[in-house]
């Protein structure tokens, strides 16, 4: 067996199905990791696709945990390469071809291109290409829904690091990757379609709490940096998040983030559910917490962070003129 694809799947209903509908089309391995469903999906993609491995976790392992059971299973039976995706990907039907012509020698991981969302970044931008004859982007940097790795790799560097659970597990993975010597990049020929957050929104406090927690831990880990360092490095976007809270007068946030703060600082990590209530997305946006604007260990300066409030503000006030004059 040349290539395993594994997916992890937590109450995915259909929409694992449909991701399955696409693997299908492709000459690999499927190994489907289910984290505790208990919507029926995992009995679904036994009836319907009896020829996938299913490995039922019986919990939710989160992100890590699920995929490095899948890993395992498709390391012990020989894979060759492993392309980790989430459940609510749809590749386009050249994206095997493409991401296996694009994984030259030193290659350890590739990501796919989205035509609706950055996945690599190299030198605090996205890297960007709409389809070349090169076919390989080099990056420092990839994002976690639809990552094609040489299982040599995997044996060499270790799986993802349980601990994070959820965001900051690819990051830390590709940074790992880089520093044995491995390439990562884009594979810019290579299209998979991602709708993103389906399992948890991105703009909830949850989220919030894992990225501001999992920031601290990967820039104490990876960048050697104190406690009150690797908070300085990421404080704007906890910053943003609190200021939004309170001119809001929701609360969700800040606790989020104050919880965050104080578990990377005793040590506490893997899974903390939060009440429900934090799942839900908050009724303001500042971004996509799953999708760093910058490379891992660099941060916005607080310029950039006055810089983009004074646009938000600006803007806001244009629209109030506007609707003034209607």
């Amino acid at each position: 067996m040349d290539v395993a694809v594994v997916i992890v799947n937590w109450n995915g209903g259909s929409t694992t199905l449909e991701c399955l509908e696409r693997v299908s089309q492709f000459d690999v391995s499927a190994i489907v990791v289910d984290n505790g469903s208990s919507d029926g999906s995992a009995e679904l993609v036994e009836a319907r696709y009896p020829q996938v491995t299913l490995l039922r976790a019986g919990t939710n392992l989160g992100y890590a945990g699920g995929n490095n059971l899948g890993i395992r299973r498709a390391l012990d039976d020989g894979a060759r390469f492993i392309w980790v995706m989430n459940n609510d990907l749809l590749p386009e039907r050249n994206a095997l071809g493409e991401l296996l012509a694009g994984m030259h020698v030193n290659a350890g991981c590739l990501a796919t291109r989205s035509p609706t969302e950055p996945t690599a970044f190299a030198d605090g931008r996205a890297v960007t290409c709409s389809g070349c004859e090169v076919g390989f982007h080099p990056a420092e940097g990839l994002k976690g829904a639809s990552l094609f790795f040489r299982a040599e790799a995997l044996e060499r560097v270790g799986l993802f690091d349980e601990t994070y659970f959820h965001y900051f597990e690819e990051v830390d993975l590709v940074a790992r990757l880089r520093e044995h010597g491995f390439a990562v990049g884009l594979a810019c020929r290579a299209v998979a379609h991602h709708s993103a957050g389906t399992s948890l929104s991105p703009r909830s406090a949850q989220a919030l709490y894992y990225f501001v927690r999992n920031g601290i831990r990967f820039e104490r880990r990876r960048s050697g940096r104190s406690f009150v360092g690797a908070l300085r490095s990421g404080r704007w976007r906890a910053y943003l998040a609190v200021g939004e809270s309170l001119r809001h007068r929701d609360g969700r946030a800040i606790v989020a983030t104050l919880l965050a703060v104080t578990d990377a600082a005793v040590g506490r990590y893997g899974r903390r559910d939060l009440p429900a209530r934090y799942r839900e997305p908050l009724p303001w946006a500042w971004g996509d917490f799953s999708a760093p604007e910058r490379a891992p260990g660099r941060s916005r300066s607080a310029g950039d962070v006055r810089r983009q409030r004074d646009t938000r503000r600006a803007r806001s006030t244009e629209a109030r003129r506007g609707s003034a004059g209607d």
